[in-house]
């Protein structure tokens, strides 16, 4: 009897190995077959910001987004992780867009997958009640809302990062100098990874490491970590002119009044208002429970709550301090974190069976309804591609705003007009109101924007950036002048793409 019971165990795990290693094959591959016009729905614009640099840098133009510039304008660990991972691609030719861009999801899925394994490695520390339960809600839960929310931004190697640190600190407890210094490097990497929200985490957990240990031990995590931090502002002064992101100084606003207007709302902005509520309404459920869930002694949930109040901390800061205001890849770690002690209540409580439910439609929703009818990207997609087949190679073009995209797929010179994957020089002379004389000395061939507004005689653009810059054009100089769908299925509006002649 007892034998045939273990025939049954080893038999299952087997079974059980056999799905992940099918799942995770599956999960390897079907970016390859999914059409590109499904995959595009993934990302955001400022997702190129990244592809577009990273591939110019491995092929050897620089750390420019346009070929021009030089700049810093991103979180530098996946910026590398990208530039060495092209340069490898590179060595099999001249790839399209389109093909880098399956690549990129190839390497996001496998980081995803590590983050899976570590995610169950460490919640099989936490006492569930119902672990494969609970564990696979957990899964259906942050693989829409963290793992494939938004690809080709830093989101999903910051939680690898994040993930390996927790698994690390509570792996081995008895915490000797070998582990603190992986400790010091992995939250080096934390903050190489975002830079802002990196310094928060990375900052805490050190601290709270060193008041755990009476200030006694843990120095060593401290000066690695400082070294990092030291490191990354040197070489940016060097390179760049500036000690932090170019970023940064366009976002960063004590105009509070002014910030708060990009505050999520439930019409305004429904999306990013939901994801709010989530990561708000969880917390609440938990602070409300968690005398009757799992041990409050535990490290690992004591640390998950230490995440959650960073996380808030994070938001506050965006929502108070920067002029673009919360984006919408901002609530991506917060929503993960907050789901983490979620699940820790909800598996108490005999609730499961709904959860799965719930977290099941949620999972299928989002991949069908919600991406397939998800139109920010179409139109920019194919305008695109005929800005390719107009502009040529040695041509420069001017673009305030939504320039990832294009520029990576028509694969031509654009320089980005809002600054924010630009030069330090081009900030201060956004400052100066000199945006003009700019403009007089690059040259530019073309200049691309898009509107909202019909009612035009002549086409123009309003562009504010410190100081208000307006752009009219003659319509004998459009170039293209090309549909325009944004939005998705819970608001779609419509204009035009614009590709005009800068010079008469």
């Amino acid at each position: 009897m007892q034998k045939g019971f273990m025939s049954l165990t080893i038999n299952s795990i087997k079974a059980n190995k056999h799905i992940f290693y099918f799942l995770a094959f599956l999960s390897l591959s079907v970016w390859f077959f999914l059409p590109i016009k499904y995959l595009i729905h993934f990302t955001s614009d400022d997702s190129y910001f990244y592809l577009k640099t990273a591939w110019n840098f491995s092929k050897g133009m620089g750390s420019t987004f346009d070929g021009i510039n030089l700049t810093n304008g991103y979180h530098p660990l996946w910026f590398l992780v990208l530039s060495a991972y092209y340069s490898i691609l590179n060595l099999f030719g001249n790839l399209s867009p389109e093909l880098i861009l399956k690549f990129t999801f190839l390497i996001t899925a496998f980081i995803n997958l590590i983050s899976i394994y570590l995610i169950y490695s460490i919640l099989k520390k936490i006492d569930f009640v119902k672990p494969t339960t609970s564990i696979f809600i957990f899964y259906l839960l942050i693989i829409p809302f963290t793992l494939f929310y938004l690809i080709g931004l830093e989101t999903q190697i910051f939680l690898v990062i994040y993930l390996s640190l927790i698994f690390l600190l509570y792996k081995d407890e008895e915490n000797n100098k070998r582990s603190d210094l992986l400790v010091g490097i992995l939250c080096g990497l934390l903050f190489l990874s975002r830079i802002d929200f990196g310094l928060l985490l990375s900052a805490s957990f050190i601290i709270r490491d060193l008041i755990r240990t009476k200030f006694r031990r843990n120095f060593l995590s401290l000066i690695i970590f400082l070294s990092f931090v030291l490191i990354y502002l040197i070489i940016n002064k060097i390179y760049f002119g500036t000690f932090s992101s170019i970023s940064s100084y366009y976002k960063f606003s004590f105009d509070v009044k002014s910030n708060l207007k990009f505050l999520p709302l439930p019409f305004s902005n429904p999306i990013d208002f939901s994801m709010l509520f989530i990561f708000i309404v969880s917390g609440i459920i938990y602070w409300s429970f968690k005398s009757k869930v799992i041990d409050r002694k535990s490290e690992i949930i004591k640390v998950f709550e230490l995440s959650y109040i960073v996380s808030l901390l994070f938001l506050l800061i965006q929502i108070f301090l920067n002029r673009q205001g919360l984006r919408e890849w901002y609530y991506s770690f917060p929503i993960f974190i907050a789901f983490t002690l979620l699940v820790t209540v909800i598996d108490r409580k005999n609730i499961l069976d709904l959860f799965v439910f719930l977290s099941t439609l949620m999972f299928v929703v989002y991949f069908t309804i919600f991406r397939m009818n998800y139109y920010n990207h179409d139109s920019a997609y194919e305008f695109s591609k005929k800005v390719n087949a107009l502009v040529k190679e040695d041509e420069t073009i001017f673009q305030i705003d939504y320039s990832g995209l294009i520029s990576f797929f028509s694969d031509r010179k654009i320089v980005n007009g809002d600054g924010l994957i630009n030069s330090y020089d081009y900030y201060e002379l956004l400052k100066q109101g000199r945006l003009f004389n700019y403009l007089d000395e690059l040259n530019p061939e073309y200049f691309i924007f898009y509107t909202f507004d019909k009612s035009q005689k002549n086409v123009r653009y309003e562009f504010i950036s410190f100081h208000r810059y307006l752009f009219e054009f003659e319509k004998d100089r459009i170039v293209l002048k090309y549909l325009l769908v944004y939005g998705g299925i819970l608001r779609k509006k419509y204009g035009y793409f614009y590709l005009v002649k800068y010079k008469k």
